[in-house]
């Protein structure tokens, strides 16, 4: 369990920040573009749907997607520390 893993880890344990790590990179590049979630070629189609954060998992955090034109990136952070 990840409680256990944590107690073996980390020895004392600050409840503000994550146990484990503060910063995430994340790279997916499975998807070629966005105009390919809206292939209806399976029978299926998907939407992109935008929403506003209020909180963060991590400290830091850089999600890269590739497409077909470049790379986007999404920097998510902790407003109390930056």
């Amino acid at each position: 369990p990840f409680e256990k893993i944590v107690s073996e880890v980390v020895t004392d344990r600050d409840m503000s920040r994550s146990p484990l790590f503060q910063v995430m990179f994340a790279m997916q590049n499975n998807m070629t573009s966005n105009d390919d979630m809206n292939d209806d070629s399976d029978g299926f189609s998907l939407e992109e749907v935008s929403f506003d954060m209020n909180s963060t998992k991590f400290d830091l955090s850089f999600d890269i997607l590739e497409h077909k034109e470049g790379l986007g990136v999404t920097i998510t952070y902790c407003t109390a520390l930056f």
